[in-house]
């Protein structure tokens, strides 16, 4: 797992699938031909490591669709 999540202080994420909804590319990433909730998307880092796993593909903010894995993570702003 890379930086940050390898970083002893931080909560590592990984991101799954909030519904089935067919293939999901990521662009110059990955695809995935098949996809169902709680499965973890292609591009989200997976193993023993992580600490949580959160809804990271897809979510709509307003009229955008979103993904990623720092999206499925709540985000702290002091």
């Amino acid at each position: 797992m890379t930086s940050p999540a390898c970083l002893h202080d931080v909560v590592a994420v990984g991101a799954v699938y909030s519904r089935s909804f067919g293939p999901f590319t990521a662009p110059s990433v990955c695809r995935d031909t098949v996809t169902a909730p709680d499965e973890i998307a292609c591009f989200s880092n997976s193993g023993t490591e992580l600490d949580l796993l959160a809804v990271g593909a897809p979510f709509t903010v307003g009229t955008t669709s979103l993904a990623g894995t720092s999206a499925a993570s709540a985000q702290y702003d002091p």
